[in-house]
């Protein structure tokens, strides 16, 4: 008898499902052009979820936290979340925290492709790592004056470590990490659309 090993598929054999970069870029280009893929990937992102308001007693109250749900955007941004959720398995939000207002006031979507998890299926919650990204250390490192604005952008708190090129811990505490996880030992997500790669 011949068994047939499906590791040595000769098609997935050539899918980068070891390099995050390779296969988001490639799940990304099905949801551009593939528009089954799109249109149910935008509808499990938007589906079920709708503009909200808070409802309080106080009037000051829920004028506040109504106001920070208009400046944070939250819908669009659950939406956003919803979307790499179900595209690439992962999304993740980084929160700005004012300390002296004690509120948000932004959040950063990072590509899933540039944090690193780390964590031992016997311990508790991961370490999380935004990776050291060299297209946004020759913006830091250079003298034009639009890289200098750009540069001018980005939180001081990144730039020693991207400029060193040394991944830079998140803080748990400001990140959300939203992963279609199979198993709850795993580290990461994984997408659905890794199911119908040969079809695609």
């Amino acid at each position: 008898m011949m068994y047939v090993d499906p590791l040595m598929d000769p098609v997935l054999m050539m899918f980068p499902r070891e390099n995050d970069k390779q296969l988001n870029a490639r799940l990304r280009h099905y949801y551009t052009f593939n528009p089954i893929v799109h249109s149910v990937i935008d509808l499990h992102a938007s589906y079920a979820l709708s503009d909200f308001e808070l409802r309080c007693e106080d009037d000051s109250i829920e004028q506040y936290y109504n106001d920070i749900k208009e400046r944070l955007d939250l819908l669009t941004m659950m939406i956003n979340l919803n979307r790499d959720f179900w595209l690439l398995g992962n999304a993740y939000m980084y929160g700005d925290w004012d300390e002296t207002n004690c509120e948000w006031i932004k959040f950063n979507q990072f590509p899933a492709e540039n944090v690193e998890v780390s964590r031992s299926y016997i311990g508790g919650s991961a370490v999380y790592f935004l990776k050291p990204d060299n297209s946004v250390k020759k913006v830091l490192q250079s003298s034009s004056a639009i890289d200098q604005a750009v540069a001018k952008t980005i939180p001081a708190e990144f730039r020693n470590a991207i400029i060193s090129g040394q991944p830079y811990q998140l803080a748990n505490e400001r990140l959300i990490h939203f992963a279609n996880r199979p198993a709850q030992y795993a580290l990461e997500g994984e997408s659905i659309l890794k199911s119908c790669l040969k079809d695609l």
